[in-house]
């Protein structure tokens, strides 16, 4: 290639974009997708796994003693219960409370 051919190339204000195989881009995004969903599958079973051994071994120990507490706290939580539906049902309808002029 010549000087003046180079110059005029790299000169040009709309260079053309270099050729792109979209195909090969497809799979090679398919495979990277498969690889993570099967990453994150297999942590989310060892996950499961480990907590599962721990509350095998925990449990025996702790279900006597949550179930002495809990009659006397169940009161309490139902109220917890209660006060969080109100919150959560609250921060739901505050977009639509706005879209309506409420200022909330």
């Amino acid at each position: 290639m010549s000087d003046d051919a180079l110059k005029a190339l790299l000169m040009a204000e709309d260079p053309t974009p270099p050729a792109r195989d979209i195909a090969f881009t497809l799979e090679v995004m398919s495979r990277m997708a498969r690889r993570r969903l099967i990453e994150g599958v297999v942590t989310l079973i060892l996950g499961v796994i480990a907590i599962s051994a721990l509350l095998d071994l925990i449990m025996p120990y702790v279900t006597p003693e949550i179930a002495r507490l809990g009659a006397p706290l169940l009161p309490a939580i139902g109220i917890l219960a209660g006060l969080g539906v109100i919150a959560f049902t609250w921060e739901q309808m505050k977009p639509a409370l706005r879209q309506y002029g409420l200022g909330v």
